[in-house]
C-alpha cells in the first residue's frame, strides 16, 4: 500500500470509528440524563427552531422570566455545528454534533503528530487514544466542552508551523481559536489557552516571532468572535456568574484517590445503571475524574518518559525526540499541579488571578495530561518502529512496563481502595467524607474480583502484557496487535460511560406525560408558568419539566439552569445556577408571589418531600384551605416510578396572575440591533476563513506529493 493510500485509510478510519464506537448516541444522545438533557440539548434545539423560523435567538422567554440565548456562549449560535439543528431533527443534530467533536479531535491529533514527523501507526494509535480518552468520553454529557476541546490538537499544529512557516501557522491558528470560542465553553478555551501558551514557550523558536504571531492571531480571533464576546460581556455584567467563591471555583478539583481510574475506569462505580452496575461511590463525578487512555497507551507513554526525557550517557547517541518528550512531561507536571485545585494550597494564588479566578472545575485540565500521554505513547511507538538511537532502551522499558510496572501499579491501586474502605469503616461508617459520593462498604464491594469493574481491566492487563511482548518480537509486522488491543480496551469504556443498559429506560428529553397534560388541559401556551420541584441531577428531569427541558414543549417556568442567572431572580425567588432552591418551602408559602410571577401549576413526584409539603401548605386560619389542589397524576415513563403530580394554585387568580410581576429576568434586547449588524459582517468573514483553511488542508493532504 502506498503512503498516500495508507494515510487516506487511516483518516477514513478516524472519521468512521466515532460513529461506530458511539453508536448508542444515535438512538438517544441524552441517555446520561445530566447536563445534556437538562441544558445543552434543550438550548441547542431551541436555537435551531429559532433559526429555522428565520429569527435570531436573543432571548428565551420561557425560562426564569427571561433568559439569554445568544448571550449565553454555550448556546453556540455562531458555531457551524449548531446550524444543523435548523435543518435536521434535534435528536439527529445533537448526535451528529457529539460524533463530529470526536472526529475533529482524532483527525487533529493525526495532523499534529504528522507535523512532528511520526510514523502512521504511531499517529493512528495516539489519535484513537485521544479521541476516546477519558476526558472526551467522560464529558460527552457536556457538548460545549468537547466541542471546544476538540480543537486543541489543531492549535498545537498551528504552533508547530509558527517555527518554520509563520503565515501557515497564523492561517490555521485563527479559525481554530475562533471555532473553539464559538463552540461555547470558554472555561475549556481558557484551559486550552494555557496549554497552547506553555507549548509555545517550550517549542516555538524564535520565541519573539512566535509570540508576536500568536498575538496577531489572538486579535483576529477576537475580531471574528466579537458579536459573541460583546453579547456575553453584556450578560455577564447582569449575571451572578461574574464572581464565584473560592469553594465554588475549586469544585471538582482532581481528587488524588481518583488516580485509580487511570487503571480501573469503573472501579468507583457509575451514575448510569449498565454492565458495571455498582452506583457511583467515588470522588465528585466520573465525567470530571476520568482520564483513561488505555493500558497499552500508558505503557508506551511511560517508556518514552523514562528513556527519552533524560539526557543520554556521555558518548551515547541522542534521540531527536527528546525535546518533544521533555515538553510534554513538563506540561503534564504543570497540568497536574493545576488540576489538583484546592487539594494544594497554591490554588489560592490561582483564585486571585483575573479570569482564572472564576473558572471552575480545575480537574478539567486533565485534558492536557491525556494529550501528553497520547503523544508520548506515539513517540515511543515511532522510536521502536523506526529503530531510533534509543529504540532498544525504549523497547526494554515498554516490556518492563507491561509485565512488571503495570501489574504492580494495578495491584497497588486495588490495595489503596481496600485501605480507603477499611479506614472508612472505622472513621466514617455512615458515609465517606466529601468529595466521595458513597460509603466505605460500597468501596469494599467494588473490589469483588468477578465484578466487571475489576475483572475486565485484569483481563486487559494480561492481554496488554501478551500483546506488547508479541509486538516487540516483530515490531513492524505486529503493530496491528497494539492498535486492535487499544480499540477493544477503549471500547469497553466508550460503550458504557453514562450509557444505560439496553433494558434500562434512559431519559428522553421529549417524553413528558406532564407536558402532554398541560398542552391539553393547561390553557393557552404562554398564558401561565409552572414550577417543577425535584432534583435536577439525574432524576426524571424531562418528566418533571425541570429547566430547561420545559422549552422543548413550549411551557414557561420560573426555575432555571445554567451558568447565567439574574441577581434579581436570585433575590426574589432564591434559585441558583443548578436549578435548586434552598428557600423552596418559604416560596411555597408565598402564594401571592407565585401568582405575580404567573405560576399556575406545580409539578412534583408523588410521595416525595416536595409533594408532601405542597399538600400541607394551607391558609393560616382554622380550617384554612389548601393553597394547591391536585389536578392530575401523570403516569411514569419508566415502570415502577411514582407518578408525577400536577397541582394548581387554589383560589381566585383573576387580576393577580399577570399583575405587576417582579422583574427577575435579563435585559438582553438592548444590544440586539448592534449584535445583528455585527453578525451580518462577521459571519461571512468567518466563512471565508473556514473555507480557506479547509481548502488548504485538503490540498496538502490529498493533492500534494507525499514527503
Amino acid at each position: 500500500m502506498t503512503p498516500r493510500a495508507s494515510s487516506t485509510l487511516a483518516v477514513t478510519l478516524l472519521v468512521i470509528l466515532p460513529a461506530v464506537m458511539l453508536f448508542p448516541v444515535w438512538s438517544n444522545p441524552t441517555s446520561a440524563g445530566e447536563d445534556d438533557v437538562l441544558y445543552y440539548f434543550p438550548v441547542r434545539a431551541q436555537t435551531g427552531q429559532a433559526l429555522a423560523r428565520g429569527e435570531w435567538p436573543m432571548r428565551d422567554p420561557l425560562t426564569a422570566g427571561g433568559a439569554p440565548v445568544f448571550g449565553d456562549p454555550q448556546s453556540a449560535v455562531l458555531f457551524p455545528g449548531t446550524w444543523l439543528f435548523a435543518i435536521w431533527p434535534a435528536t439527529l443534530a445533537y448526535s451528529a454534533n457529539i460524533v463530529l467533536a470526536f472526529t475533529i479531535m482524532g483527525t487533529g491529533m493525526w495532523v499534529y503528530l504528522g507535523t512532528l514527523g511520526l510514523s502512521r501507526p504511531a499517529r493512528l494509535l495516539a489519535a484513537m487514544a485521544m479521541m476516546f480518552s477519558g476526558f472526551m468520553v467522560g464529558h460527552r454529557v457536556h457538548l460545549a466542552v468537547i466541542q471546544s476541546a476538540c480543537f486543541l490538537p489543531w492549535g498545537l499544529t498551528a504552533l508547530e508551523w509558527l517555527t518554520a512557516r509563520p503565515p501557515r501557522g497564523l492561517a490555521l491558528l485563527v479559525p481554530t481559536g475562533a471555532l473553539a470560542v464559538l463552540a461555547g465553553h470558554w472555561p475549556t478555551v481558557i484551559h486550552m489557552g494555557m496549554i497552547w501558551a506553555a507549548y509555545l514557550l517550550l517549542r516555538v523558536r524564535p520565541l519573539a516571532r512566535g509570540l508576536l504571531t500568536a498575538g496577531v492571531a489572538g486579535v483576529l480571533v477576537v475580531a471574528v468572535c466579537w458579536p459573541q464576546l460583546q453579547a456575553t460581556v453584556d450578560v455577564m455584567a447582569q449575571a451572578t456568574r461574574g464572581q464565584i467563591r473560592y469553594a465554588a471555583v475549586g469544585e471538582n478539583s482532581y481528587c488524588p484517590a481518583a488516580a485509580v481510574l487511570w487503571l480501573f475506569p469503573f472501579l468507583m462505580g457509575t451514575r448510569t445503571p449498565n454492565l458495571y452496575g455498582q452506583p457511583w461511590w467515588g470522588a465528585w463525578h466520573l465525567c470530571e475524574m476520568l482520564g483513561y487512555v488505555g493500558l497499552v497507551t500508558l505503557v508506551l507513554a511511560g517508556a518514552a518518559a523514562w528513556r527519552l526525557f533524560r539526557r543520554p550517557d556521555e558518548g551515547a547517541a541522542d534521540s531527536s525526540w527528546r525535546p518533544v518528550v521533555r515538553t510534554w512531561v513538563w506540561i503534564t507536571a504543570g497540568a497536574t499541579v493545576f488540576m489538583l485545585g484546592y487539594y494544594l494550597p497554591t490554588y489560592w494564588l490561582v483564585h486571585g488571578i483575573p479570569v482564572l479566578g472564576i473558572v471552575r472545575c480545575p480537574a478539567r485540565m486533565i485534558l492536557a495530561v491525556d494529550v501528553a500521554v497520547a503523544t508520548l505513547a506515539a513517540v515511543a511507538l515511532h522510536a521502536i518502529l523506526t529503530g531510533s538511537p534509543q529504540a532498544s532502551a525504549v523497547a526494554a522499558a515498554a516490556r518492563c512496563g507491561a509485565t512488571r510496572v503495570l501489574p504492580l501499579s494495578m495491584g497497588a491501586a486495588l490495595l489503596l481502595v481496600l485501605l480507603l474502605g477499611l479506614v472508612g469503616l472505622w472513621w466514617w461508617p455512615a458515609h465517606l467524607p466529601m468529595p466521595f459520593a458513597g460509603t466505605a462498604t460500597e468501596a469494599l464491594q467494588s473490589l469483588v474480583p468477578w465484578r466487571p469493574a475489576v475483572l475486565i481491566p485484569l483481563l486487559l492487563l494480561v492481554a496488554t502484557a501478551a500483546a506488547v511482548k508479541a509486538w516487540l518480537a516483530r515490531p513492524r509486522r505486529r503493530v496491528w496487535l497494539l492498535l486492535l488491543l487499544l480499540v477493544v480496551d477503549l471500547g469497553t469504556v466508550v460503550r458504557w460511560v453514562d450509557v444505560p443498559a439496553e433494558d434500562v429506560v434512559g431519559p428522553d428529553a421529549y417524553r413528558s406525560p406532564a407536558a402532554a397534560w398541560l398542552k391539553v388541559h393547561g390553557g393557552e401556551a404562554g398564558s401561565y408558568r409552572i414550577w417543577a420541584l425535584g432534583n435536577p441531577y439525574g432524576h426524571r428531569q424531562p418528566e418533571l419539566l425541570l429547566a430547561r427541558t420545559n422549552v422543548l414543549h413550549g411551557v414557561a417556568t420560573i426555575s432555571t439552569y445554567g451558568p447565567f442567572i439574574s441577581p434579581s431572580h436570585v433575590e426574589a425567588l432564591g434559585f441558583d445556577i443548578y436549578g435548586t432552591n434552598s428557600r423552596w418551602r418559604d416560596l411555597l408559602a408565598d402564594r401571592d408571589l407565585l401568582r405575580r410571577c404567573g405560576v399556575r401549576y406545580l409539578l412534583a413526584e408523588a410521595g416525595s418531600d416536595y409533594a408532601r409539603t405542597i399538600a400541607g401548605v394551607r391558609e393560616a386560619r382554622p380550617g384554612g384551605r389548601s393553597f394547591y389542589r391536585p389536578v392530575a397524576a401523570c403516569a411514569a415513563v419508566r415502570p415502577g416510578d411514582p407518578p408525577v403530580m400536577i397541582y394548581e394554585l387554589a383560589g381566585d387568580t383573576a387580576g393577580l396572575m399577570f399583575g405587576d410581576p417582579p422583574d427577575t429576568g435579563f435585559d438582553v434586547e438592548g444590544a440586539a440591533s448592534v449584535n445583528r449588524r455585527l453578525i451580518r459582517v462577521t459571519l461571512p468573514a468567518t466563512g471565508v476563513w473556514l473555507a480557506i483553511c479547509a481548502g488548504w488542508w485538503l490540498r496538502r493532504q490529498y493533492f500534494q506529493s507525499d514527503t
